[in-house]
């Protein structure tokens, strides 16, 4: 068995999708789910909790290309700060609605479990 990392330098407008290859059958066998990957990423962030992971996520919420990992940023910067309504009001002026919904779904999360 061998594991490679493989580093895709990001091109303006264009795609990022990655698959899994077979060497064997030589063929696609699926698309890699890079939000999962990065879903893994920022829980390890949110584990750790500390002002530069909350600094870095605030980077990558405020400024990433990609919507969904702006969503996944201010989701965990959310769950981080408690009370960070600062942080809601920056969120939803995302411009991105994929974005506002994810801050809104993950807000009604943290107001069900403080009930």
């Amino acid at each position: 068995m061998s594991i490679s990392v493989n580093l895709i330098l990001p091109r303006p407008r264009e795609t990022k999708l990655q698959y899994y290859f077979d060497v064997e059958k030589q063929a696609v066998i699926g698309q890699v789910n890079e939000l999962s990957l990065r879903n893994t990423i920022f829980r390890a962030l949110q584990a750790l909790g500390d002002e530069s992971s909350i600094e870095l996520l605030l980077h990558i919420a405020r400024n990433h290309l990609c919507f969904r990992t702006r969503g996944l940023a201010w989701e965990t910067v959310l769950a981080m700060e408690t009370g960070g309504a600062g942080f809601y009001s920056q969120a939803m002026n995302d411009r991105h609605p994929y974005v506002q919904e994810v801050v809104r779904e993950s807000i009604h999360r943290q107001q069900a479990v403080s009930i």
